[in-house]
């Protein structure tokens, strides 16, 4: 139950599509660790990856693992300057309308296959994650932030596999393909959205 907790908290709090919220007060790498859990559109994308690496067994999973905090620290390390954040998100937005329906599916992805969009989803995030800029260039000023986005995705990511992990009857394999289909409906609406104000920027 602790992982609806979150979810619903995140839903409660989130703020516009753009949000890149943080604690308010808060800086460093709490900013970061807040990070996840109040940005939406990143909580779904991280949710249904984490129901899709969940579902699959154990060897399938740990280079994914690998590969998706490798790309959540390239994609944060390029920061959202190389690309704007409209396209940033929509990036994430498809991201989680592609993980959202496999988990709705149920397929069986490849470990290839899976390495890849944990990748994928990693870089997502990491282009379209703000966090506040540092008040001194001091190696932990600069960097703690990042390393608090990491730790928060992975909190959500790691509870969403063991949730899934522990889901392997019904009802409650349905219960992940309907969260899973949940997840498509809702990043497509706000995909939508999203395309609609870029092309009319």
């Amino acid at each position: 139950m602790k992982l609806w907790r979150y979810v619903h908290i995140g839903v409660l709090l989130a703020g516009p599509a753009h949000a890149h919220g943080a604690l308010p007060g808060g800086g460093g790498f709490y900013a970061g660790l807040s990070h996840p859990f109040l940005a939406w559109e990143h909580l779904l994308l991280i949710l249904a990856l984490g129901l899709l690496l969940g579902s699959h067994i154990r060897p399938t999973r740990k280079n994914a693992l690998v590969a998706f905090a490798t790309g959540l620290i390239a994609g944060g390390w390029l920061g959202t300057e190389t690309l704007d954040w409209h396209y940033a998100t929509a990036f994430v937005l498809a991201l989680g309308v592609v993980s959202g329906s496999l988990v709705a599916a149920a397929l069986n992805i490849p470990s290839s296959g899976l390495t890849a969009l944990a990748a994928a989803c990693g870089i997502a995030i990491g282009l379209d994650t703000g966090v506040p800029a540092p008040t001194s260039t001091s190696f932990i000023a600069i960097y703690a932030p990042y390393a608090g986005v990491v730790v928060g995705a992975f909190l959500i990511l790691l509870n969403a596999m063991a949730l899934a992990a522990l889901a392997v009857r019904p009802p409650y394999t349905i219960g992940l393909r309907v969260v899973g289909a949940w997840v498509v409906a809702a990043s497509l609406m706000v995909l939508a959205l999203t395309l609609r104000r870029v092309a009319g920027a």
